[in-house]
């Protein structure tokens, strides 16, 4: 089932949207909404947001593309956005090199055994540094 983070009615609900958004850099003005890809509880902190921002399914968010995934507290506060290690895969033989520039947006995250992960379209797959928000390439698999 698909969400929207809505922050003008987080506003009216007591929420603090401007936290929110300033957070991740970007203005109330150009943000109100974004579409909810998938949300994966985290125990004891919060929950691991992945917002559609991906052209492949007609939806761009300029300002969060490439770094989709957000973690926010039990109190809906962000706590980071994702900080993925630069580079991506060659298509052919998927060897990650840091010097390739990213051409795809995430398009899951899951948690196994407690680790979580989140995968970009080609299937780039990244562990999360659930303190930080960093990122760093895990490997490759079939998303």
């Amino acid at each position: 089932m698909r969400g929207m983070i809505d922050f003008e009615n987080a506003q009216r609900a007591g929420q603090s949207p401007d936290r929110l958004v300033n957070a991740t850099g970007l203005s109330d003005k150009s943000v109100r909404s974004y579409p909810i890809g998938m949300i994966l509880p985290v125990l004891g902190i919060g929950r691991l947001i992945l917002f559609d921002a991906h052209p492949s399914r007609d939806v761009f968010h300029q300002e969060i593309w490439g770094r989709e995934v957000f973690l926010f507290d039990d109190g809906n506060r962000l706590v980071w956005q994702i900080a993925p290690e630069p580079g991506a895969t060659d298509n052919m033989h998927r060897n990650f090199d840091t010097a390739r520039p990213a051409t795809e947006s995430f398009s899951a995250i899951s948690n196994i055994d407690g680790r979580f992960y989140a995968s970009r379209m080609g299937g780039d797959t990244f562990v999360i540094d659930m303190t930080t928000g960093a990122a760093s390439y895990g490997g490759w698999a079939r998303t």
